[in-house]
């Protein structure tokens, strides 16, 4: 048994910071409050389940006055199956509420992380703050910290009337009121301002194009951070320049036929960070090929119809000598749904 010794009060009073104990599972890095940690236990006093259904325990751990449950967490890294579980991490309910187990791979020390270091999820995945409540951002990659009331129910497949992990389903995909809105975004004819051209992965021959302005930066090589249960369209988080980006698949989020999913732990080989517009919040997402900056003017007008089949948060299109650029609504496709904000609020009923 490996207990956990308090944080020495000169550490505590040195600067704001927060004690995390470091837990590694399916690959990922994840967190766990330090204080709500009892202790470190091997296997060795793990009664495995044989026959464990959908959100029952892994296993046991039996003592002589309590049975503990113990969960291996919903799989979401680059492996290719569960955790072998090498080290029970056992965590106290708030409140005085019985103590459960999480089964991991691998259990670091408890450090402690200053403030700074911690974020929100972002709104895409605002429905599973209770389970992770925050965005650790370490030097050797961003983590996500695992609610200790959380536990039992991460074992379980994600609930969409319950848990916020609704699948992106058509009826969750509809746009918003109001959308899609073309035609409301048009390129002067007199205007010079550059445009990013790119192509998204299973538009085929369409083109896409943003203003240059709301360009950032252009990556490549990029390997989200999943978020368990989290809507379609956030495939996860990156860590860049001291943030925690969405990634997002804004082929799906404007409508283009759903492709194959990469591989589990794929990486996308080319990503562009932009801003969006009225927002001014950053995001990422893949592109399939990056055509550079195109110089106006643009003379020919705007469309004011779909510019594709099933197309939504659009903002408009227009012809650029023999072809059509779409311009994308970034601030649209960082909206949730009607259906995804219902299941995020029927999720506080977990809490």
């Amino acid at each position: 048994m490996q207990g956990l010794d308090p944080a020495p009060a000169a550490d505590l009073a040195a600067a704001p910071a927060v004690r995390l104990l470091r837990l590694r599972y399916a690959g990922w890095p994840w967190a766990v409050a330090g204080g709500s940690v009892r202790e470190v236990v091997g296997t060795e006093r793990l009664q495995r389940n044989p026959r464990p259904a959908a959100g029952s325990p892994h296993g046991w751990l039996l003592g002589e006055r309590e049975e503990i449950p113990v969960y291996l967490p919903e799989e979401a890294g680059p492996g290719s199956g569960a955790g072998t579980g090498a080290s029970v991490v056992v965590v106290l309910q708030p409140a005085a509420g019985p103590p459960c187990g999480l089964a991991v791979e691998a259990v670091d020390e408890v450090r402690q992380e200053p403030i700074s270091r911690l974020r929100l999820l972002p709104e895409l995945a605002a429905g599973r703050r209770w389970a992770f409540p925050r965005v650790v951002l370490w030097d050797d990659g961003l983590a996500l910290e695992i609610a200790p009331e959380a536990v039992p129910h991460l074992a379980a497949p994600a609930r969409p009337a319950e848990a916020g992990g609704a699948e992106w389903t058509a009826a969750s995909a509809a746009p918003m009121a109001g959308e899609p809105r073309f035609g409301t975004w048009l390129p002067r004819a007199s205007s010079s301002a550059g445009l990013f051209v790119f192509t998204l992965p299973g538009s085929g021959a369409l083109d896409f194009a943003l203003p240059a302005a709301q360009v950032v930066e252009a990556l490549s090589a990029i390997m989200p951070r999943p978020v368990p249960g989290a809507l379609g369209p956030l495939l996860g988080l990156l860590a860049w320049r001291g943030e925690a980006l969405p990634v997002l698949d804004l082929a799906r989020a404007v409508g283009l036929p759903p492709s194959p999913p990469p591989p589990r732990g794929a990486s996308f080989a080319h990503a562009v960070v932009a801003r969006a517009a009225h927002r001014r919040q950053l995001l990422v997402f893949p592109v399939e090929r990056m055509a550079g900056v195109r110089q106006g003017p643009f003379p020919q007008p705007a469309a004011a119809v779909a510019p594709f089949p099933g197309a939504r948060r659009v903002l408009g299109a227009f012809g650029d000598g023999e072809r059509m650029l779409v311009v994308p609504d970034l601030d649209g496709a960082l909206e949730r749904s009607p259906v995804a904000l219902a299941a995020a609020d029927a999720a506080s009923g977990w809490r």
